[in-house]
């Protein structure tokens, strides 16, 4: 799939584009960190089977969880931007060259997250993606998890379709993304990946 996409270019792009509006925007009050929270097959028959088991990629870092269609890469790269060094963690998987499930996500100082306005830098992450891309965006909405603040957008470029979950949970940007080259992912493909991802309560 890296063959066609480049997606470290992408979230490279998306991370400068945040990094240099560091400041700019009005203050926001501060996002808090539980993040939506699901009960996993549970059932009133305590005879029966009483938890589904949960088959859900763990990150590393254990912070998240979500259903990869199948086993993930891993990988991160430091970003050089206005704040100084940021690290991009990103994984990935392709089930075929003609299309891509990953999520990636970056820490900013929280002292820089506390002077901005979250959903001003979510309109800049999208704005990264979007440039990168060379994309039209044809559907975008705000999203919520739990209480944090996120944006969906649907875009089309050349040859490339992409469907975007985006979110800023306190000093963290969470981009969870499907890339396809020749359609859009099914609503099922889609609801089955973004609706997994959980942020893991520590």
């Amino acid at each position: 799939m890296k063959k066609i996409f480049s997606f470290l270019t992408i979230l490279t792009f998306t991370i400068v584009i945040l990094a240099n509006c560091g400041g700019t925007a009005t203050q926001n009050s501060d996002t808090k960190e539980e993040g939506k929270k699901e009960e996993v097959g549970k059932t009133d028959n305590v005879t029966e089977t009483p938890e589904k088991k949960d088959d859900r990629f763990v990150s590393k870092d254990g912070s998240f969880k979500i259903a990869f269609p199948g086993e993930p890469t891993f990988s991160q790269e430091d970003v050089e931007t206005e704040l100084g060094k940021l690290k991009l963690y990103t994984y990935e998987y392709s089930p075929s060259e003609q299309k891509s499930y990953m999520i990636a996500y970056s820490d900013y100082p929280p002292e820089v997250i506390k002077e901005v306005d979250t959903k001003k830098l979510l309109d800049n992450s999208k704005t990264g993606f979007i440039t990168s891309l060379k994309a039209k965006i044809e559907e975008e909405k705000s999203i919520k998890l739990g209480d944090n603040d996120g944006v969906y957008f649907k875009a089309q470029g050349k040859a490339i379709f992409t469907l975007a979950n985006i979110y800023f949970v306190k000093n963290r940007l969470y981009q969870i993304v499907i890339l396809a080259s020749d359609a859009y992912p099914t609503k099922d493909e889609a609801d089955k990946f973004f609706n997994s991802f959980e942020l893991v309560k520590k």
